[in-house]
């Protein structure tokens, strides 16, 4: 514990904040999906599907954390929208996939989903991934360190050339 504690104080602070920014876009893709609890703002397209990390192309890896990266974009955007809407109240979890979650929210909150949800899927598309094939790659992330760590490498290679 003792060596864990000295390791993290003594590393890079840029590439603690990558880290962080890693780990929190494929927290936010899990919950995006409906993929773990709704512990954010905005969730859900859909869940579905199961893939192996083998069965994962280089190709689909790039694709995936490209849409991961540019959703986490639409998500901070949307949850800033909503924020500046709300003022001080909660802003509400969203589920793109669960419309009635939409149900109870005022018309600003409501168009302000439904765009971050239907950009989100031209995102996942136009990097040539059906919702569905991006959902499985996230279910199986979550389950195969392999092909989690696959997609932090390419996330890292994107992030750092920007």
């Amino acid at each position: 514990m003792m060596n864990r504690s000295r390791h993290l104080v003594s590393a890079n602070p840029q590439r603690v904040l990558l880290r962080a920014f890693l780990i929190g876009a494929l927290s936010t893709v899990g919950v995006l999906f409906s993929l773990v609890p709704n512990l954010h703002p905005l969730t859900g397209l859909s869940a579905g599907g199961v893939a192996h990390a083998q069965s994962v192309t280089d190709a689909e890896v790039e694709n995936y954390a490209r849409s991961v990266l540019a959703i986490e974009r639409l998500r901070q955007e949307a949850f800033s929208q909503m924020r500046n809407v709300l003022g001080n109240r909660e802003v509400p979890s969203i589920v793109c996939s669960q419309p009635n979650s939409l149900d109870n929210q005022r018309r600003e909150i409501r168009e302000i989903a439904v765009s971050y949800c239907t950009d989100s899927a031209q995102v996942v598309q136009q990097n040539s991934l059906s919702i569905s094939r991006f959902n499985a790659i996230t279910n199986a992330q979550q389950n195969d360190p392999q092909l989690a760590e696959r997609i932090r490498q390419v996330l890292i290679r994107l992030q750092r050339n920007r």
